[in-house]
């Protein structure tokens, strides 16, 4: 996804440098909260089903090999606008939230 060129050949950047980058352009933009790739990924991902993306697509963007890693982004949050309305309700296939078990 992101890399730089060198002689017509694409490297992949280093995870710290994505990390100090994404550090940076948050503060830019004031966010005090953390920011992590992992954050961000997670952010992408819930945002994408609550615009309606197919779990299966989603699944495909995200490099999952496994289907039951990417209903992990399948959980519902009232703060996140859509009014605790439950996801997986209208996937059907008889799925339904459960908390995980700690």
């Amino acid at each position: 996804m992101f890399g730089s060129r060198w002689h017509g050949v694409i490297f992949p950047i280093h995870e710290s440098t994505f990390r100090k980058g994404l550090t940076c352009a948050a503060k830019k933009a004031g966010i005090t909260k953390p920011c992590s790739p992992h954050s961000l990924r997670h952010a992408y991902a819930t945002h994408q089903l609550q615009a309606g993306m197919p779990l299966n697509q989603l699944q495909q963007q995200l490099g999952h090999q496994s289907i039951q890693s990417t209903e992990r982004y399948l959980h519902w949050s009232p703060e996140l606008g859509h009014q605790g309305t439950d996801l997986l309700a209208n996937l059907g296939g008889g799925l339904s939230w459960q908390h995980p078990i700690i």
